[in-house]
């Protein structure tokens, strides 16, 4: 069959392939670092992706992209040198973004990073590239590369960059940013310095010598920076034409065997950033890339043709080197099985070569994977649960189903956990029948580590603490159980490699998979992270225990700070069937005077520290379970406020109106169903909007007479920050106009000056002084405004070291009998931290009368 005649077979089966990757189940064959781990179904054994694979088979060109957080990278780039060009592609991302903002739910910090990873490894799995990280933490948005890189542990990111070239081994790097100020955020600049610094250190034996236990010292050709017009050069069309040190590629080619162009592929992997609402529109048709040299040898015209290595460079025989074109070239798409005898006979002469040992492996791996495929062979381990507790004996099904051959016979099985290896008996080899399945039992020991991201097992500050090297750069754990399975066709060995999962059938959805994990015997999880105690009075404090085991039995107590004190002493507690939760409570009481720590749960039965447990749970990532040691800050502070009703308007992923209930008031969240049948606001002491609630909710836009009504006829409206990017709905935000700016202070320390020393945001009913400002994190505030009409009067000041003052970031003005008030303020970040002097600033302005 020729590729035109698969063109309409093919495009409609690469789409349904990733609608369906798309709802989380990554059912693609994956190239981790030590094995090919996949979970067949029938979309991912098209014919398309089967040639596919055969060119790739052939090809012997790699790719190293560098940026510095989920969704920096160019996935058209990725996806055209991937697919087009047949490349092995990776992107590594110096931090996993834990810094930044969340737009569909309201996980911050280490949980966004979760998020984010997941989101990376969506869009790889649909533009063809790999992933990987170094163990820099994204700590905020930073002005400079200095500070950036400062902060990071040069050398240890550094390090982590050279591991990442040495372990890959590209031909080519290519950075998202220039080494200079024009990459705008520190860690974009950073980024491709500490590229260009890696490339110059990867080479040599005598540079971070602790890493060549694992690897070999790996000089790349070239690096070169992925520029583009419409920000840092509207002339480089001319300069990819005229100097030697620029060309450009166009990336929106077409390929007949997947029915899509590289730059639809890479527009659907960009829309995997969901969270930071990058959602694009899908590009088609001639697109150009632009690229700069920077250090190496410069390319003429392209990244990729004067890349030399070959089956033959690598050491392979003229044998196997005629077998692997053959093979390529004979493949018949409406038999797939007839390549079996020939990619079996080309393993094991490959297998039994001279070739080097990392070509080796990734060929070797290759074959396996396109035997399977050829044989139309459907393998899953699904366990009985999606957990059990460190220690335990899962309950694993193995299911085996070729779907094109009769030849095919099980003569091994293996199991690797994070702890170890083991096997499973086989009373003799085991053949396979064609289009039916057969099924083994497995029972191997769980790991005795729980499955926490590696990265976040120990505390950390801006760089992550792993002590295992070969950890370093994964994108996320290895699988809890790998099935490791040796197969024969015609009396000649192949290799499957599964990891164990967890399925079951939602009737609304289908058939659903998550991973399969090592957990503790229970968990408890306090139901806030923060818990503000106003004044000496108790309050109640909440603990969600989850037994990840039947029949458990435990006795509940705490762990307080000194001079505070709690009842009853302890809480005995019978959790009968797995998954069963139950909710305890205890009341707590505060010291007379200012106080702050954290209480920590202590249960019998159970090592300490107790864990806390979590999921993230999207459509488009599989679902994450989180472990962590189980706190709550308790803060006892000194703080009054005017009573009253506060409407809140949420926003895009923030939880400030929990934090409001906790300093007294009664919160009522406003839905645009509330705005549009209330005919009047006022019975609201002040209405808060939530943080970017401009940027994701149009509907907000009707009620802006309401919303100003409500303030000329008495009202308080506290508006926080909106983003001033192009999804901005509005620059209509208040009563008189102002601008937005992408104006912020990041330095979370930065001093302060009042400049109405005497307004009421500042005396009543808590008298803020400077100590409020201290202890603050990560940053000020952001997204200021930066111009406004003489009507609003600035209130605070703060700058960032050897910049001009930011005054934009609390503006006030009263219109008709009431207050408007627009704040860029990072409530959203210091409440939830459990920041004393933010409450106390925030319960001032809501309570202003």
């Amino acid at each position: 069959m020729t590729c035109s005649k698969l063109h309409s077979l093919c495009g409609c089966v690469w789409y349904l392939h990733h609608l369906i990757r798309g709802n989380f189940m990554r059912i693609k064959f994956t190239l981790t670092a030590s094995a090919l781990l996949f979970t067949f179904v029938l979309q991912a054994q098209s014919s398309a992706e089967i040639q596919k694979k055969f060119q790739r088979l052939n090809s012997f060109k790699k790719v190293l992209y560098v940026a510095a957080h989920p969704d920096d990278e160019n996935t058209r780039v990725i996806a055209w040198l991937s697919n087009g060009e047949n490349a092995y592609v990776r992107y590594l991302s110096l931090t996993r973004g834990d810094g930044g903002q969340n737009m569909i739910g309201t996980e911050l910090g280490p949980h966004l990073g979760i998020l984010r990873t997941q989101e990376l490894l969506a869009a790889r799995s649909i533009d063809g590239g790999t992933q990987a990280f170094s163990r820099a933490v994204d700590f905020g948005y930073s002005k400079t590369a200095d500070e950036t890189i400062e902060k990071w542990d040069k050398r240890l990111v550094l390090g982590d960059v050279v591991w990442a070239i040495r372990k890959f081994r590209p031909d080519v790097i290519v950075t998202r940013f220039p080494p200079d100020a024009r990459g705008g955020h520190g860690h974009h600049t950073a980024s491709a310095m500490l590229a260009i610094e890696a490339f110059g250190l990867a080479g040599s034996d005598t540079a971070f010598m602790n890493q060549l236990e694992w690897v070999e010292p790996w000089q790349p050709t070239s690096i070169y920076w992925n520029t583009y017009s419409w920000r840092w050069d509207p002339n480089l069309d001319s300069l990819a034409t005229h100097d030697p040190n620029y060309f450009k590629s166009d990336i929106g080619g077409y390929d007949p065997i997947m029915g899509v162009s590289y730059n639809e592929i890479g527009s659907l992997a960009r829309s995997q950033h969901r969270c930071q609402g990058f959602g694009v529109s899908i590009m088609r048709g001639e697109t150009f890339e632009y690229f700069q040299h920077l250090d190496g040898e410069v390319l003429e015209g392209d990244l990729l043709s004067h890349i030399e290595t070959s089956w033959e460079t690598i050491g392979a025989s003229e044998k196997i080197i005629l077998m692997s074109k053959a093979i390529q070239e004979q493949f018949n798409p409406a038999d797939p099985a007839a390549s079996l005898p020939a990619l079996v006979t080309l393993r094991n002469e490959v297998a039994s070569s001279d070739i080097e040992d990392h070509w080796k492996s990734i060929k070797m791996r290759e074959l396996d994977e396109l035997i399977a495929m050829c044989g139309g062979l459907f393998v899953e381990a699904v366990a009985h649960e999606y957990v059990l507790p460190t220690g335990g004996v899962p309950q694993i099904k193995l299911r085996f189903m070729p779907r094109t051959t009769d030849e095919m016979v099980l003569t091994q099985v293996n199991f690797k956990v994070i702890d170890g290896m083991g096997s499973a008996y086989l009373k003799q080899p085991q053949p396979l029948p064609q289009n039916e399945y057969w099924e083994m039992d497995v029972t191997p020991s769980n790991p005795q580590k729980i499955s926490q991201p590696y990265w976040l097992r120990a505390p950390f500050g801006t760089t992550y603490e792993v002590d295992n090297q070969e950890l370093i750069g994964l994108p996320e754990n290895p699988p809890t159980i790998v099935m490791h399975l040796m197969l024969e066709y015609q009396n000649m060995p192949f290799e499957v490699v599964v990891p164990v999962d967890y399925r079951w059938s939602d009737r609304v959805d289908g058939e659903q998979r998550r991973p399969y994990i090592a957990s503790p015997m229970a968990t408890a999880t306090f139901d806030k992270d923060v818990e503000i105690f106003a004044n000496s009075e108790s309050k109640t404090v909440r603990v969600r225990v989850k037994a990840f085991d039947p029949n458990f039995s435990t006795s509940v107590k705490l762990d307080v700070p000194e001079g505070w004190t709690y009842t009853p002493s302890s809480i005995p507690l019978s959790l009968t069937n797995l998954y069963e939760e139950k909710v305890v409570a205890f009341e707590v009481t505060p010291p007379a005077n200012a106080s702050e720590g954290e209480i920590r749960p202590l249960m019998d039965r159970v090592k300490s520290p107790v864990q806390e447990y979590s999921e993230i749970e999207y459509t488009h990532i599989p679902t994450q379970s989180v472990f962590g040691d189980a706190s709550v800050r308790v803060v006892r502070l000194s703080l009054d406020i005017n009573a009253g009703n506060i409407g809140y308007i949420q926003g895009a992923g923030d939880e400030v109106d929990i934090a409001i209930e906790q300093m007294g008031f009664t919160v009522e969240r406003l839905s645009e169903s509330d705005l549009a049948s209330k005919s009047s606001l006022s019975e609201y002491k002040a209405i808060v909007i939530g943080i970017r609630a401009y940027n994701v909710h149009p509907w907000l836009l009707n009620y802006r007479e309401s919303l100003m009504n409500y303030v000329s006829g008495g009202g308080n409206l506290i508006v926080q920050y909106n983003t001033a990017t192009r999804d901005l709905l509005t620059s209509d935000l208040g009563p008189y106009p102002f601008a937005l700016s992408r104006s912020r202070v990041t330095e979370e320390d930065a001093e302060v000056e009042i400049l109405v020393e005497d307004h009421p945001y500042f005396t009543t009913p808590n008298e803020i002084s400077f100590d409020d400002f201290e202890g603050w994190v990560q940053e000020r505030g952001l997204y200021f405004a930066g111009e406004w009409d003489a009507k609003y009067t600035p209130l605070i000041s703060w700058h960032d070291t050897g910049e001009d003052d930011q005054i934009g970031g609390l503006l006030f003005a009263e219109f008709g009998e009431g207050t408007f008030t627009y704040t860029g303020i990072s409530f959203f970040r210091e409440l939830p931290a459990g920041v004393p002097g933010a409450f106390r600033l925030l319960a001032n302005i809501l309570s202003y009368e």
